[in-house]
C-alpha cells in the first residue's frame, strides 16, 4: 500500500466514519474517489431501498449487499445510523445484526469472490412532511479501509379529498309498490312490489288510513307479493320497504284498494235491478233513470185513494255484512198529483224486505227517517209497521227541493248509528241505538203514494261504498 493512500485514508475516511456513526444525514455523499478505493475488497458493495417513495407512516426495507472482490475472506463491519424521521423495526440476514431504534450494526465474514446480503425495515415518522428527502447512509469497513453507501427515500405528499359515499350505510333503495288490481272490489286480491336494490327481505304495512297511524305489519321475507283473502269491507292502504343487515330502506309509494263498492247510473240494465210491469206497479229502466211507477187507481173500482202503496227495490249488490258504509242516490218526481207523494233511500234492510230503514222525502219539501218492521210489497206506511226514527221535518223546501226538483239523499252507517244528509252540506241529523243495523246489510230505493196516484219516482246515480268518504 502506498504512503499516499495511507495518508489519504487517515485524513479523509476516518472522519467520514465518525460522521456517519453519529447519525448525521449524508447528503450527496457517495463512494470514495477511485484513488482512495484502490485495493479495497468491498468496493463493489451496494445499498438500496424499496419502495423509494412512501407516505409518512409507511414502512420501507433497506438492503445492503457486501461484495468481496478479493481472493481472501474479509471480516466486515457495517454501521448504519437512522436518520431523523426513520425508526428501525427489524432486520434479517447472515452474520450478527444488532438493531436498535436509531442504529443498525452488522458484523460478519464475506467469503472471497462472494456476496453477503442482509436487510432491515424502518418506518417513516408521521411528522415527515410531503416532499421531504431522507438519505440513509451506511459505513462499510474491513477494519482497515471504509466505504460510504447511501439510499435516498422520498416522502410523498398526502392529498386529502372530501369523501363522497355513493350510499352509506348501504341500506336498501326504495322499492315500488305496484297498483292493486281489484276491479270487483272483492275481499280477495294480491299486493305486489318490485325488487329493491340491496334488499334481502321486505316488510309490508297495511292500514285503514294513508297516514299509517295504526298499521298491521307483515314480514314478507324475500317474497315480492302476497295474497289476501276474505278481507272485510273497507279501504286498505299498503306500503312496503326493503331491509338488510344495515337496516331498513325508505318506504315505497302508497297504494290502496277498496273492498265493497257499487255504483249504477242506470244508463242500461246491466246493473241488474228488478224489472217488473204489473197492474200494481212498474219497475225498470227508462231514459237513463230507474223508475218506480204507481199508476192511477191500480186497485180497480175507479178510486184514486190508494193509501201507502210504496213498492221497494233492493240493490243487486249489498255491502259486506257488519261493515261501515255510505249509500246515496239522486231522486226526483217525473209526475205527481201533488199530495204527499214520497220516495226514499233504503239504507238498511233484511234480505226478505220485511224490515227496512229509509230516509224519506216528499213532494212538499219535507223529510223524515222511519223503520218498517212488517213490510209486504208493495204496501208501506201504516200497513208495514211504520215506526218514526226521526219524525217529519215539515220545512217546506228548506233542505229538500219541492215538487219535481232533484234531491240527493245520503246516509252513513257506522255500527248502530246512522247519519243523514240531503243535498250536501253538513248532516241534518243522526240516529243512534239502531241495534239491528249491523245485521241489515241490504240497501235500495222505495217510492209511491200516500193517498193519491199516479206517482212516477225516478232515481239516478245510486251508490254505496265501504269507504264512507267516497259518497258525494
Amino acid at each position: 500500500m502506498s504512503n499516499l493512500y495511507k495518508l489519504l485514508r487517515r485524513t479523509l475516511l476516518v472522519p467520514l466514519l465518525s460522521v456517519a456513526a453519529t447519525g448525521i444525514l449524508a447528503l450527496g455523499i457517495g463512494s470514495l474517489p477511485p484513488s482512495l478505493a484502490d485495493g479495497f475488497p468491498l468496493d463493489g458493495s451496494e445499498k438500496s431501498v424499496a419502495p423509494s417513495a412512501i407516505y409518512a407512516g409507511d414502512m420501507v426495507t433497506f438492503t445492503i449487499v457486501l461484495s468481496n472482490s478479493s481472493a481472501s475472506d474479509v471480516s466486515a463491519t457495517v454501521i448504519d445510523p437512522s436518520p431523523t424521521g426513520l425508526s428501525y423495526l427489524s432486520g434479517t440476514g447472515p452474520g450478527t445484526l444488532i438493531l436498535s431504534t436509531d442504529r443498525i450494526t452488522w458484523t460478519g465474514n464475506v467469503t472471497a469472490q462472494q456476496s453477503v446480503t442482509f436487510s432491515f425495515q424502518a418506518r417513516a415518522d408521521l411528522s415527515l412532511a410531503g416532499g421531504t428527502i431522507v438519505t440513509n447512509t451506511a459505513v462499510i469497513s474491513d477494519g482497515v479501509n471504509s466505504l460510504v453507501k447511501s439510499a435516498t427515500l422520498n416522502i410523498r405528499a398526502r392529498i386529502y379529498l372530501p369523501l363522497i359515499m355513493r350510499r352509506w350505510p348501504p341500506i336498501p333503495y326504495p322499492t315500488v309498490l305496484n297498483p292493486i288490481s281489484n276491479p270487483g272490489y272483492a275481499g280477495d286480491y294480491s299486493v305486489t312490489w318490485q325488487a329493491a336494490e340491496l334488499a334481502t327481505s321486505y316488510v309490508l304495512q297495511e292500514d285503514d288510513n294513508s297516514s299509517f297511524s295504526t298499521p298491521q305489519e307483515y314480514d314478507m321475507g324475500a317474497a315480492l307479493s302476497t295474497a289476501f283473502t276474505n278481507k272485510p269491507g273497507g279501504r286498505y292502504y299498503y306500503r312496503v320497504r326493503g331491509q338488510n343487515v344495515w337496516g331498513y330502506g325508505e318506504w315505497s309509494n302508497v297504494e290502496s284498494t277498496l273492498v265493497g263498492y257499487f255504483f249504477d247510473d242506470f244508463s242500461n240494465s246491466a246493473g241488474g235491478w228488478r224489472i217488473a210491469s204489473l197492474p200494481l206497479y212498474t219497475l225498470g229502466y227508462i231514459n237513463g233513470w230507474y223508475q218506480i211507477y204507481v199508476p192511477l187507481d191500480f186497485r180497480g173500482g175507479g178510486s184514486v185513494d190508494t193509501w201507502f202503496d210504496q213498492p221497494a227495490v233492493l240493490a243487486p249488490v249489498q255491502p259486506p255484512s257488519g261493515s261501515s258504509y255510505c249509500v246515496t242516490v239522486d231522486t226526483y218526481f217525473a209526475s205527481t198529483p201533488g199530495w204527499w207523494e214520497s220516495h226514499s233511500l233504503i239504507f238498511a234492510a233484511s234480505a226478505d224486505l220485511r224490515t227496512l230503514y229509509r230516509l224519506e222525502t216528499n213532494v212538499n219539501g219535507d223529510w223524515a227517517v222511519s223503520k218498517y218492521t212488517d213490510y209486504h210489497m208493495p204496501y208501506g206506511g201504516i200497513h208495514a209497521g211504520d215506526t218514526a226514527i226521526i219524525d217529519w221535518h215539515e220545512e217546506n223546501g228548506q233542505h229538500v227541493a219541492k215538487d219535481q226538483g232533484w234531491n240527493r239523499l245520503k246516509v252513513i252507517v257506522k255500527g248502530t248509528t246512522a247519519t243523514f244528509y240531503i243535498n250536501g252540506g253538513p248532516p241534518l241529523d243522526y240516529a243512534t241505538g239502531l241495534y239491528d243495523l249491523p245485521s241489515l246489510n241490504r240497501v235500495g230505493v222505495i217510492g209511491g203514494s200516500y193517498e193519491v196516484t199516479p206517482v212516477d219516482s225516478r232515481f239516478d246515480n245510486f251508490m254505496w261504498s265501504t269507504d264512507i268518504n267516497m259518497c258525494p
